[in-house]
């Protein structure tokens, strides 16, 4: 109810600029008709952090900015030196798995987790894949590799996050509201349970492969 601004504007819609970074600002509204009188109290306030923008690729308005700004605040993510997050960049099964187990908060002890698959033996992410192994949250092919270079699809990204930090993913549902997932696909309850929890993006859309 103190406030320090008042701000008038006969528009519905107000930018309010050269506020300062990291600093919280508390806003409310009264509002006021066409003959100037005021409402007699003000709305519900709202508050909000100016943030900076963290990487030039990255807009503030994006739909993901908050959840990278989180992981990079964790140490989970980072970008790369010329500035950029390359948020559209591909990711294969190595990289997800070693973000995957690092946003869990684990650092598996490097002497004990190694040498799991035939392709998977001391690499940077040795330690990381072989974890997630041993604790049945990631299989090899049925030649016995891993492949860590294969890119991941939104299936199976989604399958590796939920064993990782252990939804329980019980049988496929009987129906699903994306076109594009029938009952008897194998990542169809992996799906169901993400949708759930609202983790999936654009689910107007109704397809998850769009």
């Amino acid at each position: 109810g103190n406030y320090d601004v008042f701000v008038d504007t006969t528009a519905t819609r107000k930018t309010i600029s050269d506020l300062t970074i990291d600093e919280v600002y508390y806003f409310a509204v009264k509002a006021v008709d066409a003959e100037g009188n005021e409402s007699d109290d003000f709305s519900a306030e709202i508050s909000t952090t100016v943030y900076d923008q963290l990487f030039s690729d990255v807009s503030l308005t994006s739909t993901y900015d908050t959840a990278i700004r989180y992981l990079v605040s964790i140490g989970v993510l980072q970008g790369y030196s010329d500035g950029t997050f390359l948020p559209d960049a591909t990711v294969n099964r190595a990289e997800l798995l070693k973000i995957l187990i690092a946003a869990k908060g684990v650092t598996p002890d490097e002497s004990l987790y190694a040498n799991c698959f035939p392709d998977v033996t001391t690499q940077w992410f040795a330690s990381s894949v072989c974890f997630a192994a041993h604790n049945g949250w990631v299989e090899g092919y049925s030649d016995g590799f891993f492949k860590p270079e294969n890119t991941v699809n939104r299936a199976e990204a989604l399958k590796m996050a939920l064993e990782v930090f252990r939804f329980a993913v019980g049988d496929p549902p009987t129906d699903t509201a994306f076109s594009d997932v029938n009952e008897n696909d194998w990542f169809a309850p992996y799906v169901a349970v993400a949708d759930g929890f609202g983790l999936l993006f654009d689910r107007a859309s109704y397809a998850l492969f769009d």
